[in-house]
């Protein structure tokens, strides 16, 4: 059986020509703590653009306005972090052999219809529209790595008074930027 190259070539590093980006990604608690962090984190910096581009096309909602590169820039940031937290989430559900919850993919599947007139139909949308579908169990997987990743945290209690922790998430908030 021999197997042809369609995309590569021989000798060739496949992602020789990949433009990347390196960057930082934290999983932080509500009051700013960091419970995971991963340095030098390499993104290919072209699924940052795409991502980019879904989040204003999602603002645009298909209205036709002519999209500009300042338009695009103004979600470059948040496209980022978002592509860096699922690259994460994915890595640790991963490493960690997380898998997606077909019940729980059901369970919010079926929270989300119970807010249309015709239930059934909206479960029946999401299972046969791939896109859907993806969105839901990516939101799934998502929950079930951040609750692997508070239920295996270390924590060690602090006492503080309370104008130290509003000091130390105050501080915190502003090192996630």
């Amino acid at each position: 059986m021999k197997i042809e190259r369609k995309f590569t070539k021989a000798g060739k590093d496949a992602y020789a020509e990949v433009e990347f980006t390196t960057t930082t990604s934290e999983i932080r608690n509500p009051d700013g703590t960091i419970v995971f962090r991963l340095d030098d984190m390499e993104v290919p910096a072209s699924i940052v653009t795409n991502e980019a581009n879904n989040m204003l096309q999602q603002m645009l909602r298909g209205a036709e306005i002519e999209v500009t590169q300042d338009m695009l820039d103004h979600f470059m940031e948040p496209a980022a972090k978002r592509v860096r937290s699922g690259l994460l989430l994915g890595e640790l559900a991963r490493q960690n052999d997380i898998v997606i919850d077909g019940a729980k993919v059901r369970e919010a599947i079926e929270q989300v219809a119970q807010t249309y007139d015709e239930p059934r139909e909206v479960v029946q949308m999401y299972y046969n529209d791939q896109r859907l579908l993806q969105a839901i169990e990516n939101s799934v997987l998502e929950n079930q790595v951040v609750d692997w990743v508070v239920n295996n945290a270390k924590v060690t209690d602090k006492a503080m008074s309370f104008q130290d922790a509003i000091n130390a998430a105050t501080e915190a908030a502003g090192q996630a930027k």
